[in-house]
């Protein structure tokens, strides 16, 4: 979705009013300074990590030369998402990587139409009964 007024003006307003804003930069866009200065917590993958700084990531090396690059334009804290690599988190209290999982992601969007199929609301109650929740 392309940042227009409505997330910006969002963004100002919870700013202003004291309140974290948390941006998940998808897709990969050129955002301003003035937008990421609002920032409590940007959350990009590597791709749009490479957009908004302009420093390809491989390795937790660069991952760090481009959180000190995003904090560098006002993002107080960055969390560099990298797929089954995991993530590379710069914060007040935490700096390095955190190792991937493999998880299910189960998600409130519905893309596909799929939510309902009754094999998939199969698999969900048997993970549910088995594993709980939480």
């Amino acid at each position: 979705m392309k940042i227009n007024f409505i997330p910006k003006y969002c963004a100002a307003r919870a700013y202003e009013n004291g309140i974290k804003v948390i941006l998940n930069p998808a897709p990969a866009q050129k955002l301003s300074d003035s937008l990421l200065k609002k920032v409590w917590l940007a959350t990009p993958n590597e791709i749009e990590a490479e957009e908004l700084t302009g420093k390809s990531i491989n390795d937790a090396r660069s991952a760090d030369k481009a959180a000190d690059a995003l904090k560098a334009r006002g993002v107080k804290n960055v969390v560099i998402t990298l797929g089954a690599s995991g993530a590379y988190v710069k914060s007040r209290g935490f700096t390095g990587m955190v190792d991937g999982k493999k998880v299910l992601n189960f998600c409130s969007n519905n893309y596909l139409g799929l939510a309902n199929h009754p094999a998939l609301v199969a698999a969900a109650k048997k993970a549910l009964d088995e594993r709980g929740v939480g």
